[in-house]
């Protein structure tokens, strides 16, 4: 009878937990959206419920202001988030880690599952896959263990990165010098432009084969590579 009251006594003391992280998650969140409409962006809650409109899901002053008082329970939508975030021209995870980049931050609520205080700038590294987490937990069958993250996300980002850079430069060949004289036809340019010309070439398809390549191994990661996002520069 002992061991049942216990069992109770900690399942509501875990449940309060989470429900108190929850609540302070959302009232950061509500102090943070104040904090960069009036502070720093200068704007009234109607004059940032008037600019939602033309951007997604309307958000009334209302809502906003239960949202910066945390009047709902809680909640956080994640479609206002992005909303408000553009709204502000301020990335989401800024609005959602307060006092970036030092200020400090509870990512989750019990800490047998991990739980850890960190700065809002390695959240938000850790929101955007630029940072791993310590620990984790896995399921081993018999019990959840704390283990190291994966440094999974961590790789695909730097491939991304690099893909990305990669597909800027060969839009800068096609844009530059080598445009000019692939308009022009290489058999009507000087020796020294035609010669300027096959470098830029080879240089190209280099950047072809190491971005696909790196494709290649993102996909391997779990990423996903479709018709967009880069792939005209290997054309």
């Amino acid at each position: 009878m002992q061991n049942m009251e216990n069992d109770e006594n900690q399942s509501r003391t875990s449940k309060d937990r989470m429900e108190e992280w929850r609540q302070n998650l959302a009232d950061q969140f509500g102090k943070n959206l104040l904090y960069w409409r009036k502070t720093k962006r200068g704007l009234t809650a109607q004059k940032l419920s008037d600019l939602t409109e033309h951007i997604g899901p309307h958000i009334s002053r209302g809502t906003i202001a239960k949202i910066e008082g945390n009047h709902r329970g809680g909640k956080i939508e994640v479609s206002e988030l992005i909303t408000l975030a553009r709204a502000l021209d301020v990335p989401p995870a800024i609005l959602l880690f307060p006092r970036y980049p030092s200020g400090l931050v509870s990512l989750f609520p019990d800490e047998m599952l991990g739980s850890f205080t960190c700065p809002a700038f390695f959240a938000a590294e850790w929101f955007a896959g630029r940072s791993t987490l310590p620990l984790v937990p896995v399921d081993e069958g018999d019990a959840v263990v704390m283990k190291q993250g994966t440094d999974q996300w961590e790789r695909m980002v730097k491939l991304v990165d690099e893909r990305e850079a990669l597909a800027a430069e060969t839009y800068e060949l096609l844009d530059g010098p080598l445009a000019e004289v692939i308009e022009a036809g290489l058999e009507h340019v000087p020796r020294e432009a035609r010669l300027r010309a096959e470098r830029f070439l080879n240089e190209k398809k280099q950047h072809r084969d190491r971005i696909e390549e790196l494709n290649t191994r993102i996909e391997a990661l779990g990423g996903f590579i479709g018709d967009e996002g880069g792939d005209d520069a290997t054309a």
